[in-house]
């Protein structure tokens, strides 16, 4: 879902630098960094994220894959 705006409680939630609750919304919308995010991010929001999954714990690796998937989007996608 996303608000008026277009952006997704994701983006929202990394937007506000509320940590927490962006890394739980990763988890789930990525059913536990099983599957790919739903829609792209912008990629000042990956490099946040990026930036707080290199303090998180053991599920790092994962998650960092998902957001490797998203900067392949965008380089597919080009300038």
């Amino acid at each position: 879902q996303r608000d008026a705006t277009g952006r997704t409680a994701l983006e929202l939630a990394v937007e506000a630098e509320k940590r927490d609750t962006a890394l739980a919304l990763l988890l789930i919308a990525t059913a536990k960094f099983t599957k790919p995010l739903p829609s792209p991010l912008p990629v000042p929001l990956l490099q946040r994220l990026q930036g707080w999954l290199g303090q998180a714990g053991a599920e790092k690796e994962n998650a960092m894959g998902v957001l490797l998937q998203q900067y392949q989007g965008h380089l597919a996608r080009g300038p």
